[in-house]
Parts: C-alpha cells; sequence; structure tokens
C-alpha cells in the first residue's frame, strides 16, 4: 500500500469513526419527532423548537466522540467537501424557509376555508418530502448509507399516505404518525449505533489521533 493510498484509508477511518456514533441519526431523529408533532397537533410550538435539536449535537459530539476518537483535521479535500456541504444547506434551508412563507402567507389571506384547508395539507406534504430529500441528502454529503434508509422509508410512507384511501381518517393523524414511526426509526438506528460506538471506541484520556 502506498503512503497516499495509507493516508486516504486512515482518514476513512477517522471520518467514519467520528460520524459512526449515532449522535447524527438521533439529533435528526429528534427533529422530525419534534417537527411532525408541532405542525400535526395543536402543539405548534414544538415545531418552531424543533431546531434546537442542533445543541443536542454539538453537547453530545463534544462529552461522547472527542473523548473516544479524538480530534480529527481531515485533509483539504474533505474540508473542501464539508464547504460545499454547508452551502449547499444553507441554499436547500433557504429555500424551504421561503416556500413555507409562501404557504403562511396564502393560507392567512382572504380566501374560502376548503381552499385554505387544502393548501395547509399540501404544505405538510411538502415539508414532509423536504425533510425526506434532506435526510437522503445528509447521507449523500455525509456518506452515511443508513441514513438513505431513513429517507428512504419516508418516502414510502408519505407516498402510501398519499395513495392509500381512508375516508375515515383526518389527514392530519395519517402524517402524524408518518413523521412519528420515521422520527422512532432514526432514533432507533442512532442509539444502536451508539451502543456500537460505546463498545468499540472506549474512553480515552488525553489521546486521540489526527487524521490529515
Amino acid at each position: 500500500m502506498t503512503p497516499e493510498m495509507n493516508l486516504k484509508e486512515m482518514e476513512r477511518k477517522a471520518w467514519t469513526a467520528y460520524f459512526d456514533d449515532g449522535i447524527l441519526d438521533i439529533t435528526v431523529g429528534l427533529f422530525v419527532l419534534a417537527f411532525g408533532i408541532g405542525m400535526t397537533t395543536q402543539y405548534a410550538t414544538v415545531a418552531a423548537f424543533a431546531w434546537m435539536a442542533v445543541f443536542f449535537f454539538g453537547a453530545a459530539k463534544k462529552s461522547i466522540t472527542l473523548p473516544r476518537v479524538g480530534l480529527v483535521k481531515f485533509s483539504p479535500e474533505r474540508e473542501e467537501r464539508m464547504k460545499k456541504e454547508i452551502s449547499f444547506f444553507v441554499i436547500f434551508f433557504s429555500m424551504t424557509a421561503l416556500i413555507g412563507l409562501a404557504f403562511f402567507l396564502t393560507l392567512t389571506t382572504d380566501l374560502p376555508q376548503t381552499i385554505r384547508t387544502l393548501v395547509g395539507e399540501m404544505a405538510l406534504v411538502g415539508y414532509e418530502l423536504i425533510i425526506a430529500v434532506g435526510i437522503l441528502l445528509v447521507g449523500y454529503w455525509k456518506q452515511i448509507k443508513r441514513f438513505y434508509l431513513y429517507g428512504g422509508f419516508f418516502l414510502i410512507v408519505i407516498v402510501a399516505g398519499l395513495l392509500i384511501d381512508l375516508p375515515e381518517a383526518n389527514p392530519l393523524t395519517i402524517m402524524m404518525y408518518e413523521f412519528t414511526g420515521t422520527g422512532v426509526l432514526i432514533l432507533l438506528g442512532g442509539f444502536v449505533v451508539l451502543a456500537r460506538f460505546f463498545r468499540r471506541y472506549p474512553r480515552q484520556e488525553g489521546g486521540g489521533y489526527v487524521s490529515r
């Protein structure tokens, strides 16, 4: 194995160790649960605070991951990819916010109730699709294959909810189950990965490696 290949393999292991702790899964799972509950029940404020799951991510990385794998510094190529990822998600979520604003303005205008109800349901389906695509994109940018499973599962339940005709069911209730089922799946996956991470990487004091 050449020195260059050896460095790339070390970096790959460092990257895998740094993101194979389940913390990102748990963070995304908490967001999906909170956002879904807030958007489909009377507890709308819960959705507004769903983004605060990012604070859990930062705190958990600092207290769980860093003491076990150390401070990881990636190659310039990997850091450039991470910068592109940040730029992409800034644009992605900015567009999402604009779409949400457009739906909100439509709902607050003087339109017939039937139209506003239809627009509200379309908005929820739109957000479901945006979140599902967002989860798939996390898998792509972070190179974590299990996120393709999470995003694919969410897309399947969304399509199933649209195709299965249940006249007696409240659309909001169906969407709540879709959000809840996906959020619980991601959380369970995260906890399984976290348990494996604890076994694989015992806590170390003052150690760690740096990948360059």
